[in-house]
């Protein structure tokens, strides 16, 4: 008899004793057990007592989980996997909490960064873990101001979603009865936006700039050709509903507080936001929003599915949307992956992966929606990886359920913890707070026809025991200690005592299956090999890729031709143009290549540092790397060697004091339209950091906009900047870059870069 006869036997056997709580094509959940079919074998956790046991890896291993002290609430569902594990969850909490009261971001950590907390807070720890939560939260405050601790290019602003704390820190303080704490939140949460506001709230798209959020680790889900700058000029989905959600909640706080001028402002900025991420970041043709906005020259919209920014615009009512949006994706055996589709030759981490907490807030996007598929998808493959785990991981592979494989993985991880206890509390209890009181809407898959007991919750002054019985997620009838109340029940923010709450549900149709557009498990590649060559007086787009496949070549951000080869011949034209090529895939979304551009040496201007007028830093000769001559003379990009600079000389040590400042002059030949590129370097890891420089731009003493120059990677290498559009006049202009009040780092220092040159090109 073969192996794989055997376990489907096996799972033959186990599908008839014992009552099916949860099934798809390769996990089984039921009363007491996990069984998954993968890759030829069965494994499988089951619960025994207080005790755990798993032979996933292929050899029996367990866990004796801790009754929860009676200080903390006491769940019950009488199906013993799913009541283990939420004692499990009480239990990581407390031992990622450190000696100093504080949130740890799990075994391998010994912090909490921003996002982290803040993520967690929302979804399960706000009221249970409520005075941890406020310390945890003041960690992430530096002189009154939100911290961006992680990030891309050396964080704020490249990466901006520290707006994340403030939805924890309103849902903490909702919580508590701690005005100081509700006044310190408002404050806090006003200096960041107004900072936000300032630094980089696009007003033409009314969009915040700002690299995806939690999806940090650049190459994971942007192209390679992406560097930090143009991460950092993007518009992202989820960072956006960030603040979306932030401005709503400032513009609450602010009517509570009789702060009316303050809340018609945040209502003004709340409307232009909810109009640029519908307008800018929607996407027609896949009817959900877009993962981001590549905002270059000419802006290029990516269409991939980006789940927690979905599921966050789904919560924060951005806009009206059915459940269809939930399932425009088909999802793997495991949870639907965090981004899709995936990029072609990146290991898991974000790409190809599964993350915990993502399906928190995708569960919980499903209870609004009241699709009880997605909601049962995700919180029964969360049941199935803590249990065969025996522990809430990181995250796990989409492709294969696997906790091994991914870049990084710790066990309770704090998020991961915090969304099964938010599957609790805010799906299966149905509780969600506002400035009124406690809301109830719970969600109850039909395979769950036991009540679900939740009992001594803490709530301000009051203590709450919930009884949902029934199935669905409309209610029939709600008591509260006895006596009937309207469906739309709220417990107020003001009460005292103890509330025995009993909730009725009534079953609703079974949820069917929707069509999908794609499987999320879908590969794309990038195309980063684009090169412009001039061969025989022939200007040719060449890139690296396949025969007889068809290609998608941009111009100007246009599509312009459709090709089955892997190089074109291109026009030679006065103008600089921007070309890039994608792969077409079908329904599957494009995702542009690297741009490169042609240009005009008579359209080029050169300004160098050491013929500028310079405040601060070092004029230095020295190259960057042995024999390595410097350039001299180099005007188009193709012709800058990376390792030296060019010229004469460069700054270095510049930007570090609070009047440095740099003039440039440019000779324009015409009035016109300009691109602008400064060569630099900030050394830093590109991956992490805080000192991405920041300064403020003038052109003939009139303020422009911000300029970033973000880590470089090394103190080696030269990068430009990202090409921005200017206006100049006919004649000799001044462009000056420069600190200011606006432009110290979070810290409130300047870091220093090394500046080259400008470069300028006519553009139109």
């Amino acid at each position: 008899m073969n192996k794989c006869l055997i376990i489907s036997m096996f799972l033959t056997v186990l599908l008839s004793v014992y009552p099916e709580l949860y099934t798809n094509d390769t996990i089984q959940v039921s009363n007491d057990f996990v069984v998954e079919k993968n890759e030829g074998e069965a494994r499988k956790a089951s619960v025994k007592g207080r005790i755990i046991i798993t032979n996933y890896d292929g050899v029996d291993a367990s866990r004796t989980i801790p009754v929860p002290a009676k200080e903390f609430p006491q769940f019950k569902t009488g199906y013993p996997i799913i009541d283990i594990l939420y004692d499990m969850a009480i239990e990581e909490i407390k031992l990622n909490t450190n000696t100093s009261g504080f949130f740890v971001a799990g075994e391998k950590w010994n912090q909490a960064w921003t996002r982290d907390m803040s993520y967690a807070i929302f979804l399960g720890l706000s009221s249970v873990f409520n005075k941890t939560s406020i310390d945890s939260l003041r960690t992430r405050i530096y002189n009154g101001n939100i911290l961006q601790d992680t990030g891309t290019g050396g964080s704020y602003p490249i990466s901006t979603d520290r707006m994340s704390w403030v939805m924890a820190a309103y849902e903490t303080a909702l919580a508590s009865k701690d005005m100081v704490f509700y006044n310190e939140v408002y404050n806090v949460s006003k200096k960041a936006m107004l900072q936000d506001i300032e630094l980089v709230f696009d007003t033409a798209k009314n969009l915040f700039k700002g690299e995806q959020s939690f999806l940090d680790w650049r190459e994971q889900t942007y192209p390679r050709w992406m560097t930090p700058g143009d991460i950092g000029e993007s518009f992202a989905l989820g960072t956006n509903v960030n603040h979306f959600i932030a401005l709503s909640i400032l513009s609450n706080m602010a009517s509570t507080l009789g702060l009316s001028e303050d809340k018609n402002m945040w209502d003004r900025y709340k409307k232009l936001n909810q109009e640029g991420i519908n307008t800018h970041l929607w996407s027609e043709e896949k009817n959900h929003w877009a993962a981001y906005l590549i905002n270059g020259v000419f802006p290029s919209l990516y269409e991939g599915y980006e789940t927690l920014g979905v599921s966050l615009a789904i919560l924060s009512d951005l806009k009206d949307t059915s459940s269809d949006i939930l399932n425009r994706l088909n999802p793997l055996s495991y949870g639907l992956s965090v981004v899709s589709p995936q990029l072609k030759g990146i290991p898991p981490y974000h790409n190809n992966s599964v993350w915990p907490f993502v399906q928190g807030y995708r569960g919980l996007s499903a209870a609004k929606l009241k699709d009880m598929k997605v909601f049962s998808d995700e919180f029964f493959t969360l049941v199935r990886s803590g249990a065969l785990f025996l522990t809430f991981k990181e995250n796990l592979v989409a492709s294969n359920g696997n906790k091994k494989g991914t870049q990084i993985n710790s066990d309770r991880q704090l998020w991961s913890v915090a969304s099964y206890l938010g599957f609790v509390y805010r799906g299966l209890i149905g509780m969600s707070y506002s400035s009124s009181g406690i809301h109830f809407n719970p969600v109850k898959p039909q395979s769950m026809t036991n009540p679900v007991i939740l009992k001594n919750f803490t709530y301000r002054d009051a203590t709450i025991d919930v009884e949902v019985i029934g199935t669905g997620c409309d209610i029939e009838s709600i008591l509260v200690n006895g006596k009937k109340q309207p469906d739309d029940y709220i417990l107020p923010i003001n009460a005292s005592g103890t509330f025995s709450i009993k909730i009725t549900l009534k079953k609703g149709a079974d949820s069917i299956d929707k069509p999908h557009i794609y499987d999320a498990s879908s590969e794309i590649k990038v195309i980063d090999s684009l090169v412009l060559s001039e061969e025989k007086n022939k200007l040719l787009l060449k890139w690296t890729g396949v025969k007889d496949k068809e290609y998608l070549v941009f111009k100007n951000g246009q599509l312009f031709k459709k090709i089955k080869a892997t190089q074109l011949e291109i026009a030679k034209e006065k103008s600089p143009v921007e070309y890039s090529v994608a792969e077409d895939n079908g329904v599957l979304p494009v995702l542009k290549g690297n741009p490169v551009w042609t240009e005009n040496k008579k359209g080029i201007i050169i300004s160098e540092v050491e013929q500028s007028f310079v405040k601060g830093g070092e004029i230095s000769v020295d190259v960057v790397q042995k024999n390595v001559k410097p350039t001299i003379g180099a005007v188009l990009l193709k012709d800058f060697n990376r390792f030296s600079h060019n010229g004469k000389a460069y700054i270095e040590k510049w930007g570090g004091a609070t009047d440095d400042f740099i003039e440039f002059t440019l000779k324009a030949s015409s009035d016109g339209d300009y691109l602008l590129r400064w060569r630099f370097m900030n050394g830093g890891p590109v991956n992490t950091g805080e000192k991405c420089s920041i300064k403020e731009l003038s052109i003939n003493s009139v303020f422009q906009r911000f300029i970033y120059f973000p880590h470089t990677g090394n103190w080696r290498e030269w990068q430009f900047t990202s090409p921005i559009v200017v206006h100049l006049n006919k004649g000799a202009n001044t462009i000056k870059i420069y600190n200011s009040s606006k432009t110290y780092s979070q810290k409130e220092y300047y870091p220093i870069i090394n500046i080259d040159l400008l470069k300028a090109e006519f553009f139109k």
